[in-house]
């Protein structure tokens, strides 16, 4: 009994990470993956494993909050003391990381990474309806159809080369790269396989 509640437990991990996974984290073809289902299975199991350590860095940034215009209703940035350091220019914005780093929606793309200038670092990967969760000082970047890594003060530390890629959890990721699943180190090293 106890063997079948685990299996049925798997098939509803399976169900729940394919109905809620994110289509443009997909490869174009699942043929070009050479995707299994034991894969599939894999990493719902590593994803739900991890899923507790995500969470979007507090706020904790000296000098950078965010403000709304209430006439365009664009949002922006304020110091401590009131003044506007990032002009009112996007739709939507969050709080900035101890590391200086912010997450918006600039209009262009669905998000970006910002640093306390308001340059844009890269365009971040969206996640849950929001920009990916920096998980383990990493957080997925994208620069076309590629996925890389940026680290909380916005250093890109791996560049967009996969074709999909996963958090980090427990110091790795599973990525895909010509159409083989691998794991990496917070480095971009590729691991022997266990």
């Amino acid at each position: 009994m106890k063997a079948l509640l685990a299996v049925l437990a798997l098939v509803l991990v399976l169900v729940l990470a394919l109905a809620c996974a994110d289509p443009a984290a997909r490869p174009a073809t699942a043929a070009a993956t050479h995707d299994t289902a034991a894969d599939t299975a894999a990493v719902a199991v590593t994803e739900a494993a991890c899923e507790a350590q995500a969470g979007r860095p507090a706020a904790a940034y000296p000098g950078r909050r965010v403000f709304e215009d209430t006439l365009t209703g664009m949002k922006g940035y304020r110091n401590a003391r009131g003044a506007v350091v990032i002009p009112a220019r996007y739709v939507a914005a969050y709080e900035f990381g101890s590391g200086g780093v912010a997450a918006v929606i600039d209009g262009t793309t669905p998000f970006a990474f910002i640093d306390s200038s308001g340059r844009v670092i890269a365009r971040a990967y969206a996640m849950d309806n929001g920009p990916d969760y920096f998980q383990e000082n990493r957080a997925r970047i994208l620069a076309g159809d590629r996925v890389g890594y940026i680290d909380p003060r916005g250093r890109i530390v791996i560049a967009p080369r996969f074709e999909r890629a996963l958090s980090f959890c427990h110091g790795t990721a599973e990525v895909w790269e010509h159409g083989t699943r691998f794991s990496i180190d917070s480095l971009g090293t590729r691991l022997p396989p266990a």
